[in-house]
């Protein structure tokens, strides 16, 4: 007999006692005591803590996290509980998170449990960024919460992927109605891919590996997101600062933070056990962070890399021309900026000419537009007006570059395989959407789906990735898969 925890049936009664209004005022201060007395002997002492591996000794951490004098991080009491709760996972061995990672998986993974553990945990480190925000100083409460936080969000992925294996492994029963072409359609254009002696199941799942179940986390990622950082209490300025400094070799994952070791550290709040500096920065827990903020952060590593371009350049200059220091230099613009030249009424031509002649070095440049026979210099109007007029005529249904029919039924835009155009034309796509990027300008209005991200950073596709280009298609697979012959019946011939 395996132990388990009715977290269900946990937050029940926790919904229940809180709504009691008058019982809860009752025995609240009971349960705030009893809290501080199970946490202070174990987050108080870190010898304490880093002997917690086991899962008996970790049930009780879950059940805490779901009370209701959790719920309220603005409140001092509820605040003061979830820091020492985090600082417990925090000091904790790795051995003791993969325990309480797996508890969270088989004890909490209804939908219902992980959504309210993780607005808990989330809400909370909203509130420690908020009062950092105050103090005008970032503490190491943030990143303790943070790991907490990806611990969850291991947690829920880790639920999808075992719900996943298991529908994969039982063949499911009946079928979905209306979903797209008939079987019979299906099944009769199977016989051309047919080799001999393989039957149609066989050929399908050949066909379109891809086809497995796609379960979906019970709790979206964007719930997980920071809303403190969505209101830009970190400014990214700072945040870019914090990368570069503890974590330019890239994001953590969580499965990464779950081995984590702790260093005793002289901080600005005395003698304390820290977490690596790597997870001292909120765009390394990349996936905790507002693609909102995302984009304001990346929009400022542009914007260094450009200036530091131009850097180069007059430093360059100057050492050619000998100057000496506190002489004024001039320098030719072009070798600053990458100065387009259009016609309005040839926009597309003059533009492809242009960047079919750029090199990269050009193209890292800051663009500068000048628009042909009109006064004006740029200074982010000129460049937004042309890629506004640019795109009506690159991303436009009639250009020939993109599917009519996938528009229509997926509201996207996706290639046409029997396009006419050349090669360079989807190269001038792509190269307008880079720049856009890179100089920071307002997203255009593309619509491109998001699995064509995931095809440019080489990611496994899977079957709820075709129902974004190829929605009547997708549902036909998922009929078919879902399907079962009946008695008797041979669909191999």
């Amino acid at each position: 007999y395996q132990p388990r925890l009715d977290a269900g049936g946990v937050v029940g009664v926790f919904n229940e006692l809180s709504a009691n209004t008058e019982l809860f005022s009752w025995i609240e201060m009971h349960m705030v005591n009893a809290a501080f007395e199970g946490l202070g002997s174990w987050a108080g002492d870190h010898n304490e803590a880093a002997s917690l591996v086991h899962r008996d000794q970790l049930r009780g951490m879950p059940s805490m996290l779901l009370s209701p004098v959790f719920a309220n991080p603005q409140l001092p009491q509820s605040y003061e509980l979830m820091s020492r709760m985090m600082r417990l996972v925090a000091w904790m061995p790795p051995d003791g998170r993969r325990e309480l990672q797996e508890l969270l998986v088989s004890d909490c993974g209804a939908e219902a449990v992980l959504r309210c553990l993780v607005r808990r945990v989330r809400g909370h480190c909203d509130e420690t960024v908020r009062r950092a925000h105050q103090m005008q100083r970032l503490s190491p409460e943030i990143w303790e919460g943070l790991m907490l936080l990806q611990l969850l969000w291991g947690a829920n992925e880790a639920v999808a992927k075992r719900l996943d294996q298991s529908l994969a492994a039982q063949p499911a029963e009946g079928t979905e109605q209306e979903l797209g072409k008939s079987l019979t359609q299906t099944l009769s254009q199977l016989g051309t891919l047919r080799r001999p002696g393989s039957n149609a199941a066989t050929v399908l799942m050949e066909r379109f590996a891809l086809a497995a179940p796609n379960v979906r986390p019970p709790v979206p990622a964007y719930e997980f997101h920071l809303q403190s950082l969505a209101e830009e209490l970190v400014p990214p300025e700072l945040e870019f600062r914090l990368f570069f400094e503890n974590a330019s070799a890239g994001p953590i994952s969580s499965k990464e933070v779950l081995e984590l070791p702790l260093y005793a550290a002289r901080t600005d709040y005395g003698f304390e056990y820290v977490l690596p500096s790597r997870m001292r920065s909120f765009m390394a827990n990349r996936n905790l962070v507002p693609v909102s903020y995302t984009r304001k952060v990346l929009q400022v590593e542009n914007h260094h890399a450009q200036v530091y371009l131009q850097h180069q350049v007059a430093r360059r200059v100057a050492a050619d021309l000998e100057v000496l220091p506190g002489h004024e230099i001039h320098i030719d613009p072009a070798l600053l900026f990458f100065i387009l030249k259009v016609r309005r009424d040839c926009i597309l031509e003059d533009t492809t000419e242009a960047l079919q002649r750029a090199t990269p070095e050009d193209l890292r440049r800051q663009l500068k537009i000048v628009f042909e026979g009109e006064q004006g210099v740029d200074e982010g109007g000129l460049a937004r007006e042309f890629f506004r007029l640019l795109s009506q005529q690159v991303f436009a249904m009639d250009c020939g570059l993109f599917d009519a029919s996938v528009a229509q039924n997926a509201r996207a835009l996706w290639f046409d395989k029997a396009s006419s155009c050349e090669s360079t034309d989807f190269w001038l796509a792509g190269v307008i959407l880079g720049l856009v990027v890179y100089n920071n300008m307002p997203g255009l209005d593309v619509r491109f789906p998001s699995v064509i991200f995931k095809k440019i950073k080489d990611e496994p596709l899977g079957l709820e990735d075709l129902r974004q280009v190829h929605p009547d298609i997708h549902l036909s697979l998922r009929s078919l898969l879902q399907w079962q012959p009946e008695d008797g019946m041979d669909i191999a011939t």
